[in-house]
């Protein structure tokens, strides 16, 4: 039988699983693959300000770099009182822009990784006779 800690423990983290799965969510930072349950936190891209749902599970430190990152773009995270549509939508908008910059930047580490990966092996690794956007050789199109 569990000490009563243990069970504590247990319960916690069934229910951070179920927190952190809902809505067909891995529990795993989107951003560094941590996995740790008690280490994850949901993510609102944009602000829960400005739109409630658009969510991803991230570990503390990645959660509390994008926080920062829209902080840095003047991204409101409070207002006096409620805020109009405007002031949503630009919100929304400065997020998503903070979003997609985080986005280019792992794209272009993606592509600078696979450059060095041809170049360390030039002869192609798993289809070596096919060129992106050309039909494979051999083939007729």
């Amino acid at each position: 039988m569990l000490e009563p800690n243990a069970m504590q423990t247990a319960a916690r983290r069934q229910r951070k699983l179920n927190k952190l799965t809902a809505g067909g969510f891995r529990p795993v930072c989107f951003r560094c693959g941590h996995t740790d349950i008690f280490a994850l936190e949901r993510h609102h891209y944009v602000n829960r300000v400005h739109h409630w749902e658009l969510t991803a599970n991230a570990c503390r430190n990645c959660h509390r770099t994008m926080t920062e990152q829209l902080e840095a773009a003047g991204v409101p995270t409070d207002y006096e009182s409620e805020p109009t549509p405007l002031d949503r939508l630009a919100g929304f908008l400065g997020g998503l822009a903070v979003l997609l910059a985080d986005v280019s930047t792992v794209l272009h580490d993606w592509c600078h990784w696979l450059a060095l990966l041809q170049k360390a092996h030039p002869e192609g690794l798993l289809y070596p006779d096919v060129t992106p956007g050309q039909p494979p050789k051999g083939t007729t199109s």
